[in-house]
C-alpha cells in the first residue's frame, strides 16, 4: 500500500481552502494536497507546494468553472506532523481539502548500526528505534524489507556499516551476512566514503535470487569458511558491481572477494588484498565480464587475481602484483577467456603461469591488444 497517511475536511465559503494536518510515519514521503471548490475562478496552491493539475467543470449545469479541482505536492524529509496546507481560491461556495502522504519507492538508510527490521514485510524500514524524529533504518533492515516488498532500491549515505550480528549460514538476513533475496539496487555515496564491513563474522552479501546491483561502496572484512569472502552469487543469478572496492576479504575455499556461480558484471572497480585457495580476487564458474577494473595484491594457491572455469571477458583492466603459491599469479584459466586491452604484469606464481596458467584440455584464451609481460614463475 503506497499510502502512508491521509485526512480531509470540509470548509465553508471562505476562499482559504484548508487541508488538515496529518502525521507521516516514515521519512522521505511525498505530501499530496487535493482541493475541490464549488465556484469558478482560479485556485492558487499552498506556499511551497508544486501544482500538478487544475481542472474546471460545469457538470452541475452552472457557468463554466462552477467546480474547480486542484492538486499539488511536495517532498517531506522527516516523519512527523505535516501541518495544515492552505490553498487560495478566487471565490468559494464551499470546499474540501485533503492531504495524503505517499511512501517512498526506495529506502534511505539513516543508521550505521546493525539491527533487524521490526516488522518485516510492512513496507517500512523501521527497527523500532528512532534517529531524531525518524524511524531507524539500518542496512540490514532495508534489505529485509526490500526482500519482502516491491521496494527494491536502497540509498546508503556515507559512513561505515559494520555487521555485528553473528550467525553464518542463515538465509533471511537475520544474522551473519546480508542475504539478497529479490531484485535489489544498493547505491552508496562513493567507495571512498561508504563502507560495508563484515567485521569478520561472515561475508558481506549472499545473492539468493534475482539481480543485485551495487554501486559506490567498499566491501571489506569478509571472512568465511567456504566460498565467497565478500560476495557469494548462487547459480543463474546476476550481480552488477560498479565504482566499488573489494578489499581485505578472505575465504577458506574459493573466491576471496567474489564466488560467482551466475553472471557477474564488475565495472570501474578495484579488487585488492583478498585471499582464497582458488581465485584470490574472483572465482567464476559461469559468466563474468570485468571492465576497467584493477586487481592487485590478491593471493591464492591457483589464480591469485582470477580463477575462471566458465566464460570470462576482460576489457581494459589491469592485473598486477598478485601472487599464487602454485599456479596462475594473474589468472588461472580452465574455461574460455577473452582479453581486450588488458594488462597482466608483475604477477608471480611459485610453480608455473606467472601471468596466466592454462589448465590442460577444453579451453581457449583469445587476447587482443593486450599486454602480458613481466610476470614471474618458478
Amino acid at each position: 500500500d503506497p499510502i502512508d497517511a491521509y485526512l480531509g475536511q470540509a470548509n465553508g465559503t471562505s476562499t482559504s481552502l484548508v487541508a488538515p494536518s496529518i502525521t507521516a510515519t516514515v521519512p522521505n514521503t511525498t505530501l499530496v494536497a487535493f482541493y475541490a471548490v464549488r465556484d469558478d475562478g482560479a485556485v492558487t496552491p499552498p506556499t511551497g507546494m508544486t501544482e500538478r493539475w487544475d481542472v474546471a467543470s460545469n457538470q452541475g449545469g452552472g457557468a463554466v468553472g462552477e467546480a474547480i479541482a486542484e492538486g499539488s505536492d511536495e517532498q517531506l524529509a522527516n516523519a512527523g506532523p505535516t501541518g495544515t496546507r492552505t490553498a487560495t481560491a478566487e471565490a468559494s461556495d464551499g470546499s474540501i481539502g485533503h492531504l495524503v502522504t505517499l511512501k517512498p519507492d526506495y529506502f534511505t538508510v539513516n543508521s550505521t548500526a546493525d539491527v533487524v527490521d521490526n516488522n518485516i514485510g510492512d513496507g517500512s524500514c523501521d527497527t523500532g528505534n528512532l534517529v531524531g524524529p525518524d524511524p531507524e533504518c539500518t542496512l540490514r533492515a532495508a534489505i529485509q524489507e526490500a526482500n519482502a516488498s516491491a521496494i527494491d532500491e536502497i540509498t546508503l549515505p556515507a559512513g561505515t556499516y559494520t555487521l555485528t550480528i553473528p550467525g553464518a549460514g542463515e538465509d533471511s538476513a537475520m544474522t551473519g551476512d546480508l542475504d539478497l533475496d529479490s531484485n535489489i539496487t544498493i547505491t552508496g555515496a562513493g567507495a571512498a566514503t561508504t563502507t560495508v564491513n563484515a567485521g569478520g563474522i561472515d561475508r558481506v552479501f549472499h545473492l539468493l535470487s534475482g539481480t543485485a546491483t551495487v554501486t559506490g561502496v567498499t566491501l571489506t572484512g569478509g571472512s568465511v569458511t567456504g566460498n565467497g569472502g565478500a560476495v557469494m552469487v548462487e547459480w543463474g543469478l546476476t550481480l552488477n558491481i560498479a565504482q566499488s572496492i573489494l578489499v581485505g576479504n578472505n575465504a577458506s575455499g574459493d573466491g576471496g572477494a567474489i564466488q560467482n556461480q551466475g553472471i557477474l558484471n564488475l565495472t570501474d572497480s578495484e579488487v585488492s588484498t583478498n585471499g582464497a585457495v582458488s581465485g584470490g580476487g574472483i572465482r567464476s564458474n559461469n559468466t563474468a565480464t570485468l571492465t576497467r577494473t584493477l586487481f592487485t595484491s590478491n593471493t591464492a594457491s591457483v589464480g591469485a587475481a582470477v580463477r575462471n572455469t566458465g566464460d570470462l571477458t576482460i576489457f581494459s583492466s589491469t592485473l598486477t602484483g598478485n601472487t599464487a603459491s602454485t599456479q596462475g599469479g594473474g589468472i588461472g584459466n580452465s574455461g574460455d577467456m577473452w582479453l581486450t586491452n588488458a594488462t597482466i604484469t608483475a604477477n608471480d606464481a611459485s610453480a608455473e603461469g606467472g601471468g596466466i596458467f592454462e589448465a590442460s584440455g577444453g579451453h581457449n584464451t583469445f587476447p587482443l591488444h593486450s599486454i602480458i609481460a613481466g610476470n614471474t614463475a618458478g
